[in-house]
């Protein structure tokens, strides 16, 4: 079963009958602290949104309309999360909620604590959603029949798929944070000026039956041609440590806070590492690297031998056990920021897993379409089908809307269509899926062009064989 992963400053939309057809058991998200999660729970579709700090209700307004496609608002929870030591759910959208409220929408508001719990984890069964820790069914863990909180490090049983754009989505994400302070001012201004509320740059990135949605290059970049954001970024550079972007970064924001008008102070040192991210281009063994170059080391000897493995070595666990073994070598309290740059390395490292795991579904996708296509050749045609569908298992989950690969395998499922006439056709399992459209700003990227499919009514096989829904061209 997969677990769809939503970050910071994205939703996600889920069917039911799309959880079945493509095994996904829910939508998760984590590593909130002043951030909001938002849920819609219907009987047969959810929807889940980060809301940080640059988001604005119309992306959530959205994900609550589409909810309410298939959905009347009696049977429609609205849940609002919120870290118990923080505030409750920003007080400009308290309006909006008890509108919600007065359309019989059951609008629920659950604080958690914090320091004991990092996941939200929702799914149409909640019943059984993690084998391994079944304590966490106690109501201690439940805030909703649909939502689970989780604690740090546990995560739900499945397999965690996330965006293929999502590391650079979050690291411009995060700065912008900071670069995008100009313009949150000027959207809050003209907000108080003509009470019309327009979105920074929010997206629903993950869509039910279309898979992950395509992310415009302007929201996976800082935009430099902005003086505002340029001025900002030209305080950092490359040849900065993490520790020298860490004491610069809090000075900067206090000064731009109090110059564009802001009545509190907002730290951000928590951003230091996605600035280190994005000025090394994500490059996290360079920045480990890098991190260690910093550090005061009381040998020469050592530090002429440490600088030559760095250089000449990409093995980083060659390289921390290196370090590690002489930690005696480096000044004082230098080891504690040893072990807190290892632990940077690893939590990013993830990212590169994950692009393994893509590279392997792909090999075996374009293997399997091999083996199909050789079934195709000799006749075998409900052979070769079973094989597309193999691939389809290989790759949907993990693909962007109109990946290349996941286009090839409808290609040859319609083609085999004629051939194994009247067991299948091929045509019931692209019937596009309405979307509603909006105008300016929109809240997903130009989400006239994305569609989806629905699953065919019943229980559709080939000749007791499994079926897949792939999205059109």
């Amino acid at each position: 079963m997969y677990i769809i992963n939503i970050p910071q400053g994205a939703s996600g939309r889920l069917k039911l009958d799309h959880s079945d057809y493509y095994k996904i058991k829910g939508l998760y998200t984590s590593g909130f602290s002043t951030c909001n999660i938002l849920a819609c729970i219907g009987k047969n579709r959810l929807a889940l949104f980060h809301f940080d700090s640059l988001s604005s209700i119309l992306q959530f307004n959205d994900d609550l309309e589409w909810v309410l496609q298939s959905n009347s608002p009696e049977d429609t929870d609205v849940v609002v999360i919120y870290r118990a030591s923080g505030q409750e759910f920003n007080n400009a959208y308290h309006e909006y909620l008890q509108d919600l409220a007065s359309k019989k929408h059951q609008v629920i508001q659950k604080s958690i604590d914090h320091e004991k719990y990092d996941g939200i984890f929702i799914a149409f069964d909640n019943s059984s959603y993690n084998a391994k820790h079944k304590n966490h069914l106690s109501s201690e863990y439940i805030i909703h029949n649909n939502i689970h909180k989780l604690l740090h490090n546990i995560k739900p049983l499945g397999t965690m798929v996330h965006h293929p754009l999502e590391e650079q989505f979050v690291t411009t994400r995060k700065i912008n944070q900071l670069t995008g302070l100009q313009k949150k001012k000027q959207l809050h201004d003209d907000y108080i000026e003509t009470g019309i509320i327009k979105a920074f740059n929010d997206h629903c990135i993950f869509l039910s039956g279309s898979m992950w949605q395509n992310i415009d290059q302007k929201h996976l970049e800082l935009d430099m041609s902005d003086p505002f954001v340029k001025n900002i970024m030209d305080n950092f550079s490359k040849q900065d440590s993490y520790l020298d972007i860490a004491k610069k970064i809090n000075p900067i924001t206090e000064k731009i806070l109090i110059e564009l008008g802001f009545e509190y102070i907002m730290p951000m040192t928590a951003i230091a590492i996605n600035l280190e991210e994005y000025l090394h281009n994500c490059d996290y063994l360079e920045i480990f690297k890098h991190n260690i170059k910093s550090l005061r080391i009381n040998n020469n000897e050592f530090k002429k031998n440490l600088y030559n493995l760095l250089d000449n070595s990409n093995d980083f666990i060659k390289i921390n056990k290196f370090i590690t073994d002489n930690l005696f070598e480096f000044a004082l309290e230098q080891p504690i920021l040893i072990k807190y740059f290892e632990q940077h390395y690893k939590e990013r490292s993830i990212y590169d897993v994950l692009k393994q795991q893509y590279t392997s579904a792909e090999q075996q996708a374009k293997a399997l379409i091999i083996q199909g296509d050789q079934y195709f050749a000799v006749k075998q045609y409900q052979a070769a089908v079973e094989k597309y569908l193999d691939a389809a298992d290989a790759i949907i989950v993990r693909a962007m809307h109109g990946n290349s690969l996941v286009m090839k395998i409808r290609d040859r499922l319609t083609i085999a269509e004629s051939k194994l006439a009247p067991y299948i056709n091929i045509d019931k399992y692209f019937l596009p899926l309405q979307q509603n459209q909006q105008e300016e700003p929109p809240s997903y990227l130009n989400s006239k062009l994305f569609k989806g499919c629905e699953p065919p009514p019943g229980n559709h096989k080939i000749e007791n064989s499994r079926t897949v829904i792939l999205s059109p061209h």
